[in-house]
């Protein structure tokens, strides 16, 4: 079985405030997840990967941009 997240959890993950990954999906901007467990979203691993994409950011909070200038100091 896949590990599963929450809305919370994945915005102490990325470093973002819950209120924009659920504005992100009530405005289109971002596709619901899968699944739903008592009314409330749950995120896959394959929707974790879309809303990191979505935001830049990886699983430390840091940004793609950033990420890849530390890479290249």
């Amino acid at each position: 079985m896949q590990p599963i997240h929450s809305t919370g959890q994945l915005a102490r993950m990325f470093g973002l405030r819950p209120h924009h990954i659920e504005y992100a999906h009530a405005s289109g901007q971002l596709a619901e997840p899968d699944m739903r467990f008592l009314r409330k979203r749950v995120y896959s691993e394959n929707d974790v990967a879309r809303l990191a994409d979505h935001f830049g950011v990886s699983a430390n909070g840091i940004t793609k941009t950033e990420d890849s200038l530390e890479v290249l100091s």
